[in-house]
């Protein structure tokens, strides 16, 4: 399963002619730290919202991940829940974390 991101032509030809493309993209890729609700915008498509600049395949699958961790997806309307489950089956995310339980078993 491949994830397809648009981005907005102004911001991209912009940072393109600049030549810091890779550069931001790497730092704005290192910098992120999502919540519920950035998460959500960025799955939703408002990368603005989300904090964004220039999406990337990576953080959309991070911005999913971490709605999958945090067990926020769940929650969500039906079509979020039903890509989270695309996406743990077709291994592009893995399944959320298992509780411990007491005794040690899972």
């Amino acid at each position: 399963m491949r994830l397809v991101v648009v981005m907005k032509p102004s911001i991209c030809s912009s940072v393109i002619e600049m030549g810091l493309i890779k550069d931001h993209i790497d730092q704005q890729n290192a910098d992120h730290k999502w919540d519920t609700f950035s998460a959500t915008m960025m799955t939703s498509g408002d990368f603005a919202m989300a904090g964004i600049d220039v999406p990337t395949e990576e953080l959309m699958i991070s911005a999913w991940q971490y709605l999958i961790d945090s067990g926020a997806v769940w929650q969500l309307q039906g079509s979020y829940v039903r890509m989270a489950v695309n996406l743990i089956e077709g291994g592009v995310c893995l399944p959320p974390p298992q509780p411990d339980t007491k005794d040690g078993s899972k």
